[in-house]
């Protein structure tokens, strides 16, 4: 089974999302995922990125939940 996290459109470079753990908690895949962004003071490219994150995990056919962790 594949799971993925997609961020959608942001303005400019520097955004990224790792998925760093999946995990059954009372029957429900819980999936969680840390989001980057790029620190205030930073140039960055003023570009349309879309930051994503696929991983493979063993299948589980009941409800998924996704978290965001810091």
């Amino acid at each position: 089974m594949v799971v993925g996290v997609f961020l959608g459109s942001r303005a400019t470079a520097g955004f990224s999302v790792e998925v760093v753990g999946a995990e059954l908690q009372q029957e429900i895949l819980v999936v969680r995922f840390r989001e980057t962004r790029p620190p205030s003071d930073r140039i960055v490219a003023q570009v349309i990125t879309s930051p994503y994150h696929l991983v493979s995990i063993p299948r589980h056919t009941g409800n998924v939940k996704f978290e965001s962790v810091r």
